[in-house]
């Protein structure tokens, strides 16, 4: 019979790395925004999408400020997909 694989020690890679629970999810809120922008959405709309996607999943406010950022003086409404 073969033998099962044994399971990974993700806590102990963790703490190889130097990574805290914090740093993973950053770095999941960073590939999802890298992910919407390649897939053809502004940067701006893809931030404001990761925010609303991470609120969603924390069921907690995140304020989001409206920014007037240069590139972006047609953005009047973040919401809407043109």
């Amino acid at each position: 019979m073969s033998e099962k694989p044994e399971e990974p020690d993700f806590e102990a890679l963790e703490k190889d790395l130097g990574l805290s629970p914090m740093d993973e999810e950053a770095m999941q809120m960073h590939e999802l925004y890298n992910s919407l922008v390649r897939a053809g959405f502004r940067d701006k709309q893809a931030l404001y999408l990761v925010a609303m996607i991470v609120n969603d999943m924390n069921e907690q406010a995140v304020i989001i400020h409206h920014v007037e950022d240069e590139d972006d003086e047609d953005d009047s409404d973040p919401g809407s997909a043109d």
